[in-house]
This record gives C-alpha cells, structure tokens and sequence, in this order.
C-alpha cells in the first residue's frame, strides 16, 4: 500500500508512542556514543604525547596550544600508538552504536509489521518492545550494522573526494568567470553538494530501516534503499524536512529558557547548574523523541514500498 509523507509521519509518531521506552535508549545511546567518543580522542592525544591539547578551557589556552602545536614533532611510534588507539575506540564506538541502532530498528520494524496496513492506526497495535527482544535484536543485528557503517564510511568518502575535486574545478572556474557567471556557478556546486548530503541523509535512514529483514544483507538494503529513494525521494524528503524543522523549533523554545534561567540564576551556584542541567536533559529527551518519531517514520515509508511481507 503506497503511503504518503503525511501518512508515515502519523505512523512513525504512533510507533513512537506504543514503544516510548526508545526514546530512553537513544538517550542513553548518544550518552555512550559521545562519552566514547571522547575518550577516543583523548587517548589518541595521549598516546602522540600531545596533552596540552585537552588544556584548551578558554581562547588563550587555543592560542597557546596552537603555538606549541606548530613546533610539535612526535615520533613515528608514538603516532602509530596513537593512530592504534583511535581506530581501536571508534571501532568500539562504532560497534556499540550499531547494537543500538539495531535494536531500535528492530524493535520499530516489528511494530510497523503488525500493525494494520492502514494509513492511520491506533498507537497500541505497534507496541511490540521488550528488553529481553530487545536486546536479542540488538545482539543477532549487531554485525549487519557495524558492517554497513563501514559501507557507509567509504560511500561517503569516495561522494566527498567527489564533491573535493568538484569544488576545485568550480573554484578554478570561478577565478577565470566574472559577475553573473561566478554567481551562477557557485549556487550550482553549493546546490550539487546539499543534494549529494540530502540524499546520503535519507539513504542511511532507509537503509538502516530496511536492514532487521532477515532476506536482505548489507548490500541487498543498500540497493533497496537507493531503489526506494529514487522512487519516494520527494516523500522521504518531506519526512526528513518536517523533522529538521521540528528539532529546530525545539532548539528555538529551549534557548530562551535557558538564557533567561542562567540570567535570573546568576549567583545561584550549584542551583544554576542543576536548573541548566535540567533544561539541558528536558531538550534531550525531546530531540530524542523526535529522533525515533523519524525513524518510525522512515521504518513506515520503506516497508509500505517493499510491501508487507513477513520478514
């Protein structure tokens, strides 16, 4: 059944609210990912031997990291230790974030599969998570996830190096065109480049949407999602741009309160900081919420293309 970008919207949002407790897991998911991530960093700065690197607290600290940075020379060892280190934790981090995502997916994907292939339908048919499945789906998933990020990763590397050699050529154009000519050419490449992202965008959606299928694989949900893509690009567009939009009307309501509140705490303290620390979770778990709302959202739009086979 062909579902319009209002349509998975609605069953995105209704999956969202029979399996609330995701929005829990992608918090805790981001907390993970950026804490690794973190020492990902920090440990390849170590093992270089380039600490004062993580001394950078304000602009002058900047100032006087960059100048030790120029005159910095580390050994081959320490950068082979260091360069180790990094791919050792984003490794790990790209690992623990495909258990997740699977999981999640999963768990979406599960819903939208049994709830009535209507354009609308009552929240409580999608509810379908369980920790235990949930984790079950996180663990059997994990490899088709951590592979295709790998995928992805060279994908996008190779669009980027792309978009390198396209931006040269424009750049090169550019100095040899004038006035009207210069500005055309420019708004073409800026326009080719937020294609080529847009597209990216939607497909790592779709693809990870169409990956818990047991008869698809990593490339089988890579051509799927591209298939879908160059058929339902404007619907799946559609989705992407009104949740943008909504993440962004959350950042506009939460940045007043939080100016207003740090300006009416000044001299508070520890209150201050619990108050902003609030703030801080309370826009958290609403980027959250909207996070999995697309995903459902998505989960719904690849499945009606795909039709309602039994996975």
């Amino acid at each position: 059944m062909r579902l319009s970008a209002f349509d998975c919207t609605a069953r995105g949002i209704a999956n969202l609210r029979g399996n609330w407790e995701l929005a829990l897991l992608q918090i805790a998911q981001m907390v993970v990912f950026w804490v690794l991530a973190a020492a990902a960093v920090a440990a390849s700065v170590a093992a270089t031997g380039a600490t004062f690197l993580l001394e950078m607290a304000s602009p002058s600290d900047w100032t006087r990291a960059l100048e030790r940075l120029a005159g910095w020379s580390p050994s081959p060892g320490s950068m082979a230790v260091g360069a180790a280190a990094l791919v050792i934790f984003s490794t790990l981090v790209a690992l623990v974030y495909g258990w997740f995502q699977a999981g999640i997916f999963s768990t979406l994907e599960r819903g939208e599969r049994q709830a009535p292939p209507l354009p609308r339908a009552d929240w409580t048919v999608f509810r379908t998570f369980r920790w235990r499945e949930f984790v079950g789906w996180s663990n059997r998933w994990i490899w088709r996830y951590f592979v295709f990020f790998g995928w992805f990763f060279v994908v996008t590397s190779v669009v980027l190096l792309f978009v390198a050699l396209l931006g040269g050529a424009v750049a090169v154009a550019l100095s040899r065109a004038g006035g009207a000519a210069a500005v055309a050419l420019g708004c073409a490449a800026l326009f080719c480049v937020a294609g080529v992202v847009l597209g990216l965008v939607l497909w790592l959606g779709i693809a990870q949407a169409l990956l818990p299928r047991e008869e698809l694989g990593v490339l089988g949900a890579s051509r799927a999602a591209f298939g879908i893509l160059r058929r339902r690009s404007p619907a799946a567009t559609l989705i992407l741009l009104f949740f943008v939009l909504a993440n962004l009307g959350v950042g506009l309501l939460f940045w007043p309160l939080s100016e207003g509140m740090s300006f009416a705490m000044d001299g508070f303290g520890a209150a201050s900081v619990a108050i902003q620390l609030l703030l801080g979770a309370a826009q958290m778990l609403a980027a959250s919420i909207l996070t999995i709302a697309f995903y459902g959202s998505i989960v719904s739009l690849a499945r009606a293309e795909l039709g309602r086979r039994v996975a």
